[in-house]
Parts: structure tokens; sequence; C-alpha cells
């Protein structure tokens, strides 16, 4: 299958990020897609794909996390700095 036909549909995406909280390894969610069909090769997607969209979602998850930590500490440091002029 060529690569920019390997896409993962909305079913399997959530699926992933059910098992990713659940804390199942990549390879143990890539062999449950695989036991639902029968067989690894009518799955349209190969074990790398899962791996990269759980590394894609968890760097995007700590880049929204340390932007609003990056708020936070900018608004206490302001608002420190507003008590202390009165």
């Amino acid at each position: 299958m060529l690569k920019q036909y390997r896409d993962l549909s909305m079913f399997v995406r959530h699926t992933i990020e059910n098992n990713k909280k659940a804390r199942v390894r990549p390879s143990k969610i890539y062999q449950s897609f695989g036991a639902t069909t029968d067989c690894h090769w009518k799955l349209s997607f190969i074990e790398k794909d899962v791996r990269n969209y759980i590394t894609r979602e968890v760097r995007n998850t700590d880049d929204r996390l340390n932007f609003s930590m990056c708020i936070l500490t900018r608004s206490l440091e302001k608002f420190k700095h507003n008590s202390e002029e009165m």
C-alpha cells in the first residue's frame, strides 16, 4: 500500500486514544485491529502509523499544556506585580 493512501479513520483514532488512556502498548493496539479484521493485511494502515499517531498526539498535548502553563505563569506574575504596587 502506498504511503499516501494510508489513513486512519475517526473510529481508529478514537480507539487508539481510548487504548492509550488505558495504557495499552501500541503493538497490542495494532494487534487488536488485526484480530478484528482476521488478518493484518486487510488493514489500511501499518503499526508504524499507530505509533506515529500516538507520538503526534502526545506532542500536541504537551505543546498545549506548555502554552497553558506559560499563560498561567505570566498571569500570576502580573497579579503579584499589581498587588505589590498597592
